[in-house]
């Protein structure tokens, strides 16, 4: 079964076992690039799904740019990824889970030209090739569709209890921030490890939040990777200075950011019996144009 977004005909189609292909219309020629003319990365650098260790376990498809997929779709370039699934451009436009329709299709041909000019960097890493991943422009003038599904591949049950991740590294809670900046509230990149850690996620927390309460943390079953017994911060990495939300919050003024930053704070509490249930941010005056 596929989901068809009709503006565009857009959808998702399954490319392989850990890959996903974005692929688009018409009728097209095999286009060539450059298999040259690209940057290689150093061997040591991680760089996005190989932080990853599904990389090693040979999770993902060997995607590789230029591919020609079931006879049917060529590879035109890399997207993005997450824990569990790449996600590619190709021509032909079908699909699954899917995102977003774009009305100006421009940026698609900008994007290969881009792929074909500038080849995008890469790495090899037993045998399996690491790209890094293009962005499309900004449409011009244009709009792009408001979502219509989304990628469900890392949701858990919520009637058990869980103490491990269970998002993917960059879709972190609250996800309306990212949609709104166009930023992650928090990062979690690690100073040293040069990757998504744990200990970097609860650092950024802290500069924004403060420390976590005492009752939180003797709660806590990993509380000792992190905290000391009176509660002192003790996972070999610093806390970032601190900050707050009005410094990061940078597309609204005055009454409407005042509002907009209440219903964030509804989130971003330590303690889970502090923040508001998802029906009760349904009613938030910001997000139904009450503020």
């Amino acid at each position: 079964m596929s989901c068809a977004i009709p503006q565009l005909g857009v959808s998702w189609l399954p490319s392989g076992i850990r890959s996903r292909v974005l692929v688009r219309d018409p009728e097209s020629q095999l286009i060539r690039f450059s298999n040259s003319n690209f940057k290689i990365l150093p061997p040591d650098e991680k760089m996005e799904e190989e932080a990853h260790d599904t990389t090693s376990k040979g999770r993902y498809y060997p995607v590789r740019i230029g591919d020609v997929i079931k006879e049917k779709y060529q590879v035109l370039g890399k997207l993005g990824y997450g824990v569990g699934s790449t996600v590619w451009l190709a021509n032909e436009f079908r699909a699954w889970n899917i995102l977003l329709g774009i009305e100006d299709k421009s940026i698609i041909q900008k994007f290969v030209e881009a792929e074909q000019e500038r080849p995008s960097p890469r790495k090899e890493v037993q045998g399996y090739i690491i790209y890094a991943s293009r962005a499309f422009d900004s449409p011009s003038g244009k709009s792009i569709w408001e979502p219509v599904l989304s990628d469900f591949g890392s949701a858990v049950f919520g009637d058990v209890e869980h103490d491990e991740d269970v998002q993917p590294n960059v879709y972190r809670a609250p996800e309306i921030w990212d949609l709104f900046e166009g930023k992650h509230m928090f990062n979690g990149r690690d100073p040293k490890q040069r990757r998504y850690m744990t200990r970097a996620h609860l650092a950024d927390m802290m500069a924004l939040m403060g420390p976590p309460p005492s009752e939180l943390l003797k709660a806590g079953k990993r509380t000792a990777e992190f905290f000391g017994k009176d509660g002192e911060w003790q996972a070999e990495i610093p806390v970032p200075a601190r900050t707050c939300l009005e410094e990061s919050e940078e597309n609204l003024e005055g009454s409407n950011k005042e509002a907009f930053l209440r219903f964030v704070r509804k989130m971003v509490q330590w303690r889970p019996e502090d923040r508001q249930t998802a029906t009760q941010l349904l009613e938030d005056d910001w997000l139904n144009g009450r503020s």
